[in-house]
């Protein structure tokens, strides 16, 4: 993905920042990492390299040095900017604090929109490191035609612009974050990013804002807080999706009347895919909605969701080659299985990759999931299978309790009981590991390795 002609000429702009980005060599076609947390110089750098049609590259700000490190290395960057709340790493390219090039202090971003902006919506725009069930993360090509699609499309649900101000809640090396940036750009919104580390409940009180993303754990807290319950229903809209949601907070979400929009999306189609209106909310639906436009949503005979569209992605870019990923159709194979209802909503039903057999029999760990989430002291839960010698495999339960609340694992089971057949009843409930992020998608493979850690491979019975 190398550009090797470093003399393009400075594009005509009286923009400081392009001009300090050229200055150090940053061409048509460069990788451009940066590692930050969310804030208005992180969005200023990307609109800025993408002027100069660079890639930019979010990387994790929870990832170690060597894995900083290595995904520098494998993805040929360029220039790497930090910011100076991490400590800092040495990588073979040149790196920088992003504080030295943007100035800081304001926590609003509004840009110009697209029209204002000389883009080539062809260019490769991002590669954004997925982040769901895999065991390793993939690097996803996405150009700018692809984030200009998704954003409008989403915004045909969700209007977004002029005097509308997003608080940036999830992480922007995560696409749900990370598409905000698209949806200023396409008709010229606000972002908001709070103070780093500070807590959701903090900036929700703290902040003027009209739309808000979450996914269910946030929006768990957010309840418990009546300032922040005020606030919410105050809002335009309340974007929530990442992970299965428990029957117990849609019904608090939906008596409270707030503002929510259900979604389903992946990095591969650089955000949202399917969403709800604000009407299919009020009236019970609980699926996640309808396709957005420019999406096409099929299912397989076996319920695994397929997509295609203008935000699918270029494809999977590792050693300088792009896999592009699709079947002959151009359809991409998510390995989220669902189904369609009468009116065309999509209900996600779990992962293929995630399913195991125990003595014989299926376990779909969303479906325990969905029971466990019932339990008023469980904030999130993650279920996955370990290996046992007599039944093949047993789940498992990783409990992220609510804040002063107790977890009783033999009380857990016997409310499972009226919820769960016998054998998807996990043998173990874990605590949450400290390390593992509680917001995003769940890496299954990590939470099965840390299971079978603590858990030894059980003897047969006799």
């Amino acid at each position: 993905m190398e550009n090797k002609d470093r003399k393009q000429p400075m594009p005509n702009s009286n923009h400081p920042l392009m001009s300090k980005l050229h200055r150090l060599g940053i061409r048509q076609g460069d990788a451009v990492a940066i590692r930050s947390e969310n804030s208005v110089q992180f969005a200023k750098m990307a609109l800025s390299c993408w002027q100069l049609g660079a890639v930019i590259i979010p990387v994790s700000t929870r990832y170690p040095s060597r894995k900083v490190l290595s995904t520098l290395d494998d993805l040929s960057v360029h220039a790497f900017f930090t910011s100076r709340d991490f400590k800092t790493v040495v990588p073979k390219t040149e790196s920088f604090f992003i504080n030295d090039f943007v100035g800081g202090g304001s926590t609003d971003w509004t840009p110009d929109p697209y029209d204002k902006n000389k883009f080539d919506l062809q260019a490769n725009a991002s590669l954004i490191m997925t982040t769901g069930s895999s065991a390793k993360p993939k690097a996803v090509l996405h150009t700018l035609e692809n984030h200009y699609f998704s954003a409008l499309g989403a915004d045909d649900n969700i209007s977004f612009g002029p005097g509308d101000k997003w608080l940036a809640s999830l992480p922007m090396y995560h696409i749900s974050g990370f598409s905000l940036i698209a949806r200023a750009l396409l008709h010229g919104g606000t972002i908001v990013c709070p103070a780093p580390k500070q807590p959701l409940v903090e900036s929700i009180r703290q902040y003027d804002m009209t739309h808000l993303s979450v996914v269910p754990t946030q929006l768990i807290q957010l309840l418990e807080d009546p300032a922040c319950v005020r606030k919410l229903k105050t809002l335009t809209a309340i974007l929530l999706g990442g992970a299965s949601l428990p029957l117990s907070l849609i019904q608090k979400a939906m008596a409270l009347e707030l503002p929510i929009y259900r979604t389903y999306g992946s990095t591969e189609m650089a955000s949202q895919i399917t969403t709800t209106s604000g009407k299919d909310w009020f009236d019970g639906n609980d699926s996640t909605g309808q396709p957005l436009k420019y999406r096409r949503v099929k299912l397989t005979l076996e319920g695994e969701i397929l997509v295609k569209g203008e935000p699918l992605f270029k494809g999977y870019v590792s050693e300088n080659s792009i896999d592009l990923a699709v079947d002959d159709d151009g359809f991409f194979h998510t390995g989220d299985t669902g189904c369609f209802d009468a009116k065309n909503n999509l209900h996600l039903t779990g992962r293929k990759d995630s399913m195991f057999i125990s003595g014989g029999e299926n376990i779909h760990p969303e479906e325990i999931e969905q029971a466990i989430g019932c339990i008023k002291s469980v904030e999130q839960v993650v279920v996955v299978g370990i290996e046992d010698a007599r039944f093949g495999k047993r789940p498992v339960a990783f409990i992220k309790t609510r804040q002063g609340r107790r977890f009783d694992s033999g009380r857990a089971k016997e409310v499972l009981q009226d919820r769960l057949e016998r054998f998807k009843i996990p043998d173990d409930f874990l605590p949450w590991p400290q390390d593992f992020c509680p917001f995003l998608k769940p890496n299954r493979s990590e939470f099965q390795a840390r299971a079978t850690e603590l858990i030894r491979p059980k003897r047969p019975r006799q």
